[in-house]
């Protein structure tokens, strides 16, 4: 999708959104409207064949320290994934600063985004979490799940493979070979 087609908002923000189709052909885009750090979210739109409309902001610093029981002093970037009829958010959160490393986040929305269960923290590396950051594209699994990419000290790291409802069921090293099923790390 050409940038100039994206929200106003979107294309003001420092990091690019994340796009995703829903179950019904509509499209769906996140992103991290930093601003001040009180009021950092990530906000979320989606278009259909009226245009973009903003549903608006879907996690926020106080949401997401509420829910996860962390203090978390910056948001990072989302990823979006709809999957059936779920939509799933996984972004980052900061709560040491980024020099410290993220925890990595998810929510669940199944009604296309205007409603999110309760955000979680994925136990994505020792410490608590803390220090993968969100990697680039998801990859679909064949049970619906998918292989979330992860990043560390800037190249490319485990990904974390998680069931089509989202919950962690292991860590890999590497992608497995074309044909080869998941294999999770021990």
């Amino acid at each position: 999708m050409p940038v100039a087609d994206l929200p106003p908002a979107v294309r003001a923000s420092a990091q690019r959104a994340s796009l995703t189709r829903l179950a019904d052909g509509r499209l769906a885009a996140a992103w991290l409207d930093e601003g001040a750090a009180e009021t950092a979210a990530i906000r979320l739109a989606v278009r259909d064949n009226q245009g973009w409309r903003e549903v608006g902001r879907i996690a926020t610093r106080e949401s997401t320290a509420a829910a996860a029981f962390i203090h978390a002093r910056r948001l990072g970037r989302p990823i979006l994934w709809a999957e059936g009829g779920w939509l799933h958010l996984w972004y980052e959160a900061y709560p040491l600063g980024p020099g410290a490393g993220a925890s990595v986040l998810h929510s669940v929305s199944t009604d296309g985004g205007r409603t999110w269960q309760q955000t979680r923290r994925l136990e994505a590396g020792p410490f608590g979490g803390l220090g993968a950051r969100l990697g680039e594209t998801p990859r679909p699994l064949a049970d619906g799940g998918v292989l979330l990419p992860l990043a560390l000290h800037g190249k490319e790291g485990p990904w974390l493979q998680l069931a089509a409802t989202g919950q962690l069921i292991g860590l890999l090293r590497q992608l497995p070979a074309a044909g080869q099923p998941a294999v999770s790390a021990p």
